[in-house]
């Protein structure tokens, strides 16, 4: 190898080392330039129209309170003085002094006798209780299970019939030991129709009590 090419490959050497530094300190100028823009963001300029308030009013002073201090001088009224005379008595009475055999007997107490007016008889209003029988109506269905037990028994109703001789309510004053029994009698005596309560002739609806005998045929 001669020196020439040494001396080139050096002077190419240095080139190259010298573009790197250059390039290395661009580098280095532009990425702090970029780091200035980005820490530092701009100013923001507030373009907005700024108002004041107005000053608030002076307030008004209170009224005066009124001076009850004051009293009014009292009102002066005149006497007026009159000369009244009584009037003169015309009939003067005058009283007398007399002893009691002297004085005139005085009437005593008369007695005032009135007539009594006839007495007139109270009207007493006529009244016929209702006619209730079960012998007018249908006669009530025998419970099965009570027919096929053999239950028998006594039921006592209260039926309260209207004026039209229809059962409005009923209800169970004495049961005969089966609620079967019990129920079918109110319910088959319920539809029946009787004769209803009078007072004067003038039907009226009113309570009757009514017995059922539930036994085997």
């Amino acid at each position: 190898m001669n020196f020439n090419e040494q001396t080139q490959k050096l002077n190419l050497l240095s080139l190259c080392i010298i573009v790197l530094v250059h390039i290395a300190v661009f580098g280095l100028i532009i990425s702090s330039l970029n780091g200035r823009f980005v820490l530092s963001p701009p100013p923001v300029i507030n373009i907005a129209p700024k108002f004041e308030a107005p000053p608030p009013k002076p307030e008004e002073p209170p009224p005066p309170k009124p001076d009850f201090k004051e009293v009014l001088p009292p009102i002066f009224v005149p006497r007026i003085e009159t000369d009244v005379t009584p009037p003169p008595i015309a009939n003067p009475i005058l009283v007398e002094d007399i002893p009691p055999e002297k004085a005139a007997p005085v009437p005593g107490p008369v007695a005032i006798i009135k007539e009594k007016a006839p007495e007139i008889a109270a009207h007493k209003p006529v009244r016929s209780a209702a006619v209730v029988d079960a012998k007018n109506c249908e006669k009530p269905e025998y419970p099965r299970n009570a027919l096929r037990n053999g239950d028998t028994g006594l039921v006592k109703l209260a039926l309260l019939i209207g004026i039209d001789g229809r059962v409005k309510d009923s209800k169970i004053e004495q049961s005969s030991g089966f609620r079967e029994l019990d129920s079918a009698a109110q319910l088959g005596l319920s539809l029946c129709k009787f004769k209803p309560a009078n007072v004067d002739g003038v039907p009226e609806q009113a309570w009757a009590k009514m017995e059922y005998m539930w036994q085997m045929d």
